[in-house]
């Protein structure tokens, strides 16, 4: 792991390109992991788009933005007749994976090397602190409508980048924040701009929006039994997930079929009188963590702080009733081109 990290950390040092976050600590993979585990308690689902029946009889799907491939890997033991692929600048992709999932190294930006039309279905979700508004517009959204057959659909999730019904602290961190960003070209409401995006493809009909609101604290920081459970589901979670990086071959080495148990890795326990509880207190972890290892990218806080930081504004955030919006805008490739 030591050597994984110090690659990644080499690898950004040589990138001047801005980015959000530094993947270059397991909190940062960790972080990934959890998150697509909170999206998936908020939405009840991993995807909105009526994909449902070709998923079951077998497509491919592709996923812009993987990370360390935790909705691939979901998604891959749902539906066994598919074939799933995982996309990301950073090799950091499971040792184990479902047999029908793969991975691979490639920017969007750059282009992705796959034939016109090869995927039935193409997702991509929170990318949008990695991208200006511009290359979503013009370069993203083309690249995702030339991937998807005629008759599939193209899905994005995209939280907003704001804490609303925030406290003094967590105002004026988000304030720092989105000073930083606008100096790099990022907007924190580029969820609210997708639709719009994709209304601007001719080839593109049938474009809806969902939009679900995700707590961020719970109403009571004295709850220890809740956190406790949630921490220890966290905690088995990431611990049962390890990253890897090869440099000479992009694919991940080691497969396993029945071995991989989703049941096994879920984050949120979805017992009824915990489930709301829990997602504040891991929205609270998502959101105030990205926002403070925002600050310290954009070198408005030091990186000795950032613990520090984080309590302080996690502890705010339990003393109000803060949300974060989600948003998912999905889209069906005309089958006819006139």
């Amino acid at each position: 792991m030591v050597n994984i990290l110090k690659n990644i950390r080499k690898r950004l040092n040589n990138d001047k390109t801005f980015r959000p976050y530094r993947p270059d600590q397991d909190s940062e993979i960790d972080r990934a992991q959890i998150h697509h585990h909170l999206a998936n308690a908020v939405w009840g689902n991993n995807y909105s788009a009526p994909v449902q029946e070709k998923l079951k009889k077998g497509a491919r799907v592709l996923d812009i933005g993987c990370g360390p491939g935790t909705w691939i890997c979901d998604m891959a033991s749902d539906y066994k007749n598919s074939t799933f692929f995982g996309i990301d600048v950073l090799p950091i992709f499971p040792t184990e994976r479902p047999f029908n999932a793969l991975f691979k190294i490639g920017n969007i930006l750059h282009g992705l090397k796959f034939p016109d039309g090869s995927f039935d279905f193409v997702h991509m979700s929170s990318m949008g602190l990695w991208l200006t508004q511009e290359q979503y517009e013009t370069v993203v959204v083309p690249e995702l409508v030339r991937l998807v057959k005629p008759g599939g659909w193209v899905e994005i999730m995209e939280p907003e980048l704001e804490i609303y019904n925030a406290g003094p602290q967590i105002t004026k961190a988000q304030q720092k924040f989105r000073r930083g960003l606008k100096k790099h070209g990022r907007d924190p409401l580029l969820a609210i701009e997708i639709d719009r995006f994709l209304h601007s493809s001719y080839q593109l009909i049938k474009v809806s929006r969902k939009q679900k609101e995700c707590a961020v604290g719970i109403p009571s920081s004295s709850d220890l039994h809740i956190q406790y459970a949630v921490k220890t589901n966290c905690s088995s979670f990431c611990s049962s997930s390890t990253t890897t990086i090869n440099e000479n071959n992009s694919n991940s080495e080691t497969s396993t079929d029945s071995n991989y148990n989703n049941a096994d890795t879920k984050a949120i326990d979805v017992n009824k009188e915990n489930a709301e509880r829990q997602i504040g207190l891991l929205g609270a972890q998502i959101a105030i963590s990205l926002l403070v290892s925002s600050l310290v990218s954009l070198y408005e806080i030091r990186q000795q702080t950032f613990e520090r930081k984080v309590q302080k504004l996690v502890k705010e955030a339990n003393e109000r009733r803060c949300w974060i919006n989600y948003h998912r805008v999905f889209a069906q490739k005309q089958k006819f081109i006139l």
